[in-house]
């Protein structure tokens, strides 16, 4: 037994031999032990993190080099992954990129080149990975740097230094993966595994236990053992050879065979077709079938009929939509059958879904655009040729003229015109991508001119009033038209060139042979106003629709307030009572008017109406909700109560961006005018009590947080600018004022930034002469008019006309004296002291009234048994006599006291509201 486990005795009994024959044919089948001819091969190597490093990326390269001559793109775009993947962990201490790396970047370059004029004729996977690869290489290149230095320039180099990247350091030995096992990369040591003899004759556990096709064995025994497990003594001793090379067994390489690319033709003239494309073109008339209109419109029919299914793509059912187009007018059927098709195309355009991006792309809007223009010519060149909504099915006429068909033509550019919107709102407006998909506007106008055309044509008023009002909403912002050079719709914007496209052909035009019928006259354009009053004088007189009378108003509005033409303006808002009904519009019209109600402000500060600018804008500012009133953003707060419903629908009716009004210059206007208004007359209140007037609470608000600040610091943002201007114009001093209104940047965004920043100029000195007049007038007997135009720099003849409507309004107790030029005081005005005594007054006055009352809630002699009694009674107080009527009800008795109020306040010879005379203002509606 010892002896056969030593395998020493070869001179053993037959016994022994049959006893072992028998262990060899019972043998485990996978027990894995390892003989002395193995051992060479389970030597452990160690290998430098280098040099496993370059042994990688050349079976990486191999297999890319390999899958890009065989045209498998899906299987090049995983391995360059890997590729850069490598290179990104390993690039710490590389100064530039290794060669083998820049070879076969090089020719996968020219590998790109040369398949992509013929990827239309590759799968669609193989196209879509083409272009991915693409994409991902320009971006690498681009990104990726060494040394500072991006991979572009590297490439650069190597082109025109072709023989530098010969000789490099890595071996290009194409051994295929699947022959090397994974290493550990931390320790860099790789085990080789053992591999068995490869015999035709044995079977798979013979060939495991024995290899007999390495002839270094030097055991004698072993080999007249026959094919059994021997254990020796050097199976259990441990190695000590190191260093020494395991003997691996290559395998043979096989070469790829040369890709064929799906569409080309081999040497005896056959065509290669890939398996995954092959697909039979559907055949819409067989030979010898005649084509006629019934028939072109039957197959119409079938087509439509798979609308709406999952399964259907509407890219090929315009595809073959336009084919019967080709059809008919190769068989001369009539523009009528042309022109039925057309419009089916244009309604599979739109029955596309949404896009992840929320609108339609760009390219698809190019498509859609140009088989619209081609209904309308069509509809140009063929005058018998009518598509309306009120034709029925019955009243179609198709094979002979006049050909009617039913349609809604100018719905089509509505609903373009719609998408162009939704693309504005939701590009971002800072890229570039929004300046080029401006330049469409010009292509989307003479498109709304052809429809408007046409609506001419046929004489619909309904549908003329629908295409103006379009015409209307792109050029009331306008202040100047300027003539563009575009003609055509642009189908890529620059952001598209960094996105992974999966394929580059959707860019391409469905019709490439569209010609636009240009029709927009740059002459007639150049004159806006005329341009506008023509159109919106029609839209007054239409029938179409209050709506469209309403609309067109607020734009003529809007574009008169725009030119600063605040007369007509104003008269035209007042005549058409829009604040009556503007509450029962539906909310895009409600925008409008916010808008315009806006710009109507702002042209009114512009003119120097300072209290029609101030109540404009009061309603808008108050609400603390300008973007949202104004469509031009959202505000997000704490106690918000929308719903997600709202919240969408609210994002859907956002203003572009190239037609937002500037809220900091809002905020300006708002505060300055009202600091014009109020800063006076609280100065006027606090040196005589007995003045009252209803105050501008925002700004009074804001004057308040800003005088209550324990440190006031210097002002940084517009609105403490001006609350520190009012302060100062309280006190007289304009200049101190003049200096922090006049800094604000934003006066630059008005259309006339110096003759705003005059007239404020002008205006904050007037009011400063106000507000000192009103704190000073009790401590003179009589000042000058040459003294005060010298202080704040006014005219003496400006001087003169504002005191006078200051004592005509009894806001000043005084007189002028011509022959001296002086204004005379009278001494109206309570003193300190005096003022001090009434207040006391009036507070023991009413301590006592409710004295009064709780005695009469025991006795019933206060007097209320006279009120109920119906007659009029008289009581004591300070010295005089009040008069008590009589009140039936409490609402008499609230309606009676206001008009008491009024009278005691004209007795008291207080002054009504500042500006013009109260019949004469604006009242503008909530």
């Amino acid at each position: 037994m010892a002896s056969r486990f030593w395998g020493g005795d070869s001179d053993s009994s037959s016994s022994e031999e049959s006893d072992i024959e028998e262990q060899i044919q019972h043998k485990p089948k996978y027990a894995y032990r390892l003989d002395d001819d193995d051992e060479d091969e389970e030597k452990r190597v160690v290998r430098s993190k280098a040099q496993k490093f370059r042994d990688e990326i050349s079976s990486i390269v191999s297999q890319l080099n390999s899958k890009r001559h065989n045209g498998d793109w899906s299987q090049v775009e995983d391995l360059y992954g890997q590729l850069n993947k490598m290179l990104e962990k390993n690039n710490k201490d590389m100064q530039e990129p290794p060669k083998i790396y820049m070879r076969a970047i090089i020719a996968l370059e020219q590998g790109i080149d040369e398949a992509w004029p013929t990827r239309k004729k590759l799968n669609k996977l193989a196209a879509t990975a083409l272009s991915k690869v693409k994409t991902k290489l320009r971006k690498y290149n681009r990104d990726t740097t060494y040394s500072d230095k991006p991979v572009e320039e590297f490439l650069v180099h190597y082109r025109e230094h072709p023989e530098e990247l010969e000789g490099d350091e890595v071996e290009e030995e194409e051994a295929p993966a699947a022959d090397k096992d994974d290493s550990d990369d931390s320790d860099g040591v790789e085990a080789a595994a053992p591999r068995a003899a490869i015999t035709g004759e044995d079977d798979e556990d013979s060939d495991f236990w024995n290899d007999s096709g390495d002839d270094d064995s030097g055991d004698s025994d072993d080999s007249d053992q026959g094919d059994g497990f021997k254990y020796t003594a050097q199976y259990f001793l441990k190695s000590t050879i190191i260093g020494e090379s395991s003997k691996k067994k290559v395998r043979k390489q096989r070469q790829p065979k040369a890709a064929k690319v799906a569409g080309e033709d081999d040497e005896e003239g056959f065509q290669f077709i890939t398996q995954r494309h092959r697909k039979k073109e559907k055949v819409l008339f067989q030979q010898g079938e005649e084509v006629s209109v019934t028939s072109i419109i039957d197959k119409m029919r079938d087509v439509l009929s798979a609308r709406g299914k999952k399964s259907a793509s509407h890219l090929e059912q315009r595809q073959t939509l336009r084919k019967l187009i080709t059809a008919a007018t190769e068989n001369k059927l009539g523009p009528g059958v042309h022109a039925k098709l057309l419009l089916q195309v244009v309604a599979l355009h739109f029955d596309e879904p949404a896009s992840a991006t929320g609108y339609m792309p760009p390219h698809a809007w190019a498509n859609c655009h140009d088989d619209i223009t081609q209904v309308f010519q069509l509809l140009a060149a063929h005058k018998d040729l009518t598509i309306a909504r009120g034709v029925t099915d019955e009243m179609e006429s198709v094979e002979s003229s006049p050909y009617r068909l039913k349609g809604d033509v100018i719905g089509f550019v509505e609903r373009l015109d719609e998408e162009y919107t939704k693309s504005l709102r939701k590009i971002d407006p800072h890229l570039p991508d929004y300046v080029y998909r401006l330049r469409d506007e010009a292509v989307l106008y003479n498109m709304i001119c052809l429809a408007e055309l046409y609506a001419n044509r046929v004489g619909d008023q309904v549908d003329l009033a629908r295409v103006r009002l379009i015409r209307v909403e792109h050029v009331y912002y306008k202040q100047n038209h300027v003539p563009s050079s575009v003609r055509k719709p642009s189908r890529k914007l620059p952001s598209d060139d960094d996105k992974e496209q999966p394929d580059e052909t959707i860019f391409d035009p469905e019709q490439a042979d569209v010609v636009a019928l240009w029709l927009v006259n740059d002459e007639e354009e150049t004159d806006i106003s005329a341009l506008m009053d023509r159109l919106c004088t029609y839209l007054y007189a239409t029938t179409a629709g209050d709506r469209f009378r309403l609309r067109a108003m607020l734009c003529h509005i809007y574009h008169n307030a725009k030119f600063d033409r605040w007369t007509k303006a104003r008269d035209l808002m007042l005549m058409g009572h829009i604040q009556e009904n503007i509450s029962l519009a539906d909310p895009l019209t409600q925008i409008l008017y916010n808008r315009t109600m806006t710009q109507l402000g702002l042209c009114a500060f512009r003119n120097g109406h300072i209290y029609e600018a101030q109540q404009a804008l009061h309603d808008l500012w108050s609400m603390s909700k300008v973007k949202e009133l104004l469509a031009q953003g959202l505000q997000f707060r704490r106690d918000n109560d929308k719903t997600k419903e709202e919240a969408t629908l609210e994002r859907q009716r956002q203003t572009p961006f190239h037609l937002h009004i500037n809220i900091e210059l809002i905020e300006s206007v708002y505060y300055t005018a009202s600091m014009l208004l109020e800063a006076p007359y609280i100065t006027l209140q606090q040196h005589d009590p007995s003045r009252f007037r209803t105050p501008i609470r925002p700004y009074r608000r804001q004057l308040d947080i800003y005088c209550k600040q324990t440190f006031t610091s210097p002002p940084e943002n517009n609105r403490e600018k001006i609350m520190a201007a009012s302060l100062a114009l309280m006190v007289g001093d304009w200049k101190t004022c003049s200096e922090h209104i006049l800094k604000l940047r934003s006066w630059d965004l008005t259309p006339d930034a110096a003759a705003v920043k005059a007239m404020l100029a002008t205006k904050i000195r007037e009011e400063a002469m106000r507000a000192y007049l009103f704190s000073v007038s009790g401590h003179y007997d009589a000042i000058g008019i040459k003294t005060l135009a010298s202080k704040f720099e006014l005219d003496e003849s400006r001087v003169h006309g504002l005191t006078s409507k200051m004592i005509f309004t009894r806001e000043l107790h005084g007189s002028h004296d011509q022959p001296t030029h002086t204004i005379i005081m009278r001494q109206q005005e309570p003193t300190a002291l005096q003022r001090l005594a009434l207040n006391f007054a009036e507070s023991v006055g009413q301590f006592v009234e409710n004295n009064e009352r709780l005695i009469d809630l025991k006795h019933g002699s206060y007097g209320y048994k006279d009120r109920a009694a119906g007659h009029q009674r008289q009581r004591r107080r300070f010295g005089g006599y009040r008069k008590v009527r009589v009140y039936q009800d409490k609402a008499d008795r609230g309606y009676n006291r206001g008009q008491q109020n009024n009278n005691h306040s004209h007795q008291s010879n207080s002054k009504p509201a500042s500006g013009p005379n109260i019949s004469a203002k604006l009242k503008w509606a909530n």
